[in-house]
């Protein structure tokens, strides 16, 4: 066997790996590298006939980074994404502008007044601003998150996890990890279980997950909302999770799972004013794109 054909056998066993490592995630870009990794393993590279070693490096590089440059170079039929990333991209780095720029006519905040006296912002205003424009700015880097159908919930929930994992959001804090020695698992039926935080519940509190992942198995469960679980006679907050193969606490992957709140009551509001907006934004973008956005 030729050091090209070798070289395509290799990179060919690598992208059986990898689809077999994304087959195991349940992550809303997954599909669509699974995809791509399907689409290098049925191509046909020996019928390039490359010249040398050095080439086909070249060029199968080049089909991993950009499958049209690939197909436009060696002569064969254009294949479109199905997404024009590069379109969303700039239409999202033009929004990302209009925030920065205070452009507000398509936006909502709620009847606040957005100019001080003086005519400058004002600085709720700017610190959402920042916070919407760094949103913004995590949807374009992780540009592979945007599937023809979107389903807002899981979609908000991965942006906000990059964000904390690249420290953009200070106010946060990861129950999780905070509570891990005291976790524990409620059965309330053969199926529907509640993970227990050492988190005592008040009556006024306006606090909920942002972000919230379970991973038990190969099954991640996306919570939305906290429940309450009486102990002692007092009410603690509980995640709720309906999976018959959840018995006991070490069935949960906890360095996958995770359950990001903001710390105060006042940073929960202000991104719920936030949230009308990152709405807003993906609303047009759907409709701009012909993309289903699932609210």
């Amino acid at each position: 066997m030729s050091n090209i054909k070798k070289y395509i056998a290799a990179e060919k066993d690598i992208s059986k790996f990898r689809l077999g490592a994304l087959k195991r995630l349940s992550k809303p870009y997954t599909k669509r590298l699974a995809e791509k990794e399907k689409r290098f393993l049925a191509f046909d590279f020996h019928s390039c006939n490359f010249n040398d070693i050095e080439e086909a490096r070249e060029a199968l590089d080049l089909f991993r980074s950009s499958e049209r440059d690939f197909y436009i170079q060696y002569g064969f039929e254009v294949k479109e994404d199905e997404i024009d990333y590069d379109s969303i991209a700039h239409f999202l780095k033009e929004i990302k502008g209009d925030v920065i720029c205070n452009k507000y006519n398509y936006l909502d905040y709620t009847n606040k007044k957005i100019f001080n006296g003086d005519g400058s912002i004002k600085k709720v205003i700017c610190d959402r601003n920042i916070f919407l424009s760094d949103f913004i700015s995590h949807i374009i880097k992780n540009i592979n998150y945007i599937e023809s159908t979107i389903y807002y919930d899981s979609f908000k929930s991965s942006i906000i996890k990059s964000m904390y994992d690249s420290s953009l959001i200070g106010n946060i804090e990861d129950l999780i990890k905070k509570n891990f020695s005291n976790l524990s698992i409620d059965k309330k039926t053969s199926q529907t279980k509640l993970l227990c935080l050492n988190m005592e519940h008040s009556g006024n509190e306006k606090i909920m997950p942002i972000s919230c992942s379970i991973q038990i198995g190969d099954n991640s469960f996306n919570i939305l909302k906290f429940n309450n679980v009486k102990k002692n006679g007092k009410y603690f907050k509980a995640l709720k999770i309906s999976d018959e193969n959840l018995n006991k606490i070490e069935d949960i992957k906890f360095e996958k799972s995770y359950c990001l709140v903001f710390k105060t009551r006042r940073a929960t509001e202000s991104f719920l004013q936030i949230e009308k907006n990152i709405k807003i934004i993906l609303k047009e973008l759907s409709e701009k794109f012909d993309i289903n956005l699932i609210l």
